[in-house]
């Protein structure tokens, strides 16, 4: 039996891990780079530096660098206005929920650069557990 609050963890762990998605997602839409001309397009793009051009890197990233207690570096993760300290307690919540929620399954996480496509009517989300 399900005891009314544990039934509001469960429910906050679940909106947690999707809201971490679609931050994810949002984030490696808005890095996407306009179209080229055909002499741009044969030079290699610049890599992000820090993996985010996956879903898998970004979450991989994340985590990694909240487990260094680097929140700065794991801030820089995530597609939000929050900046300083602010971003930084949400990169630490957000790492804390894909540590205890998806451990078994971040390897499972896209790492095609447009993501799984799972959901064609939502392109800009992943679908992760």
């Amino acid at each position: 039996m399900i005891t009314p609050g544990k039934r509001s963890t469960n429910r906050l762990g679940r909106a947690a891990v999707l809201s971490l998605f679609w931050l994810f997602c949002q984030g490696l839409w808005s890095q996407a780079t306009p179209a080229k001309s055909t002499s741009e397009a044969a030079s290699e793009p610049a890599k992000d530096t820090l993996g985010r051009g996956t879903p898998q890197g970004t979450v991989l990233g994340l985590v990694s660098a909240a487990r260094k207690g680097n929140m700065e570096i794991a801030a820089l993760y995530l597609n939000t206005s929050l900046r300083g300290p602010e971003a930084a307690a949400l990169a630490s919540q957000l790492a804390a929920v894909v540590d205890r929620r998806l451990p078994a399954r971040l390897n499972e996480i896209s790492d095609k650069p447009e993501g799984s496509r799972r959901d064609p009517l939502n392109p800009n989300e992943d679908w992760a557990g």
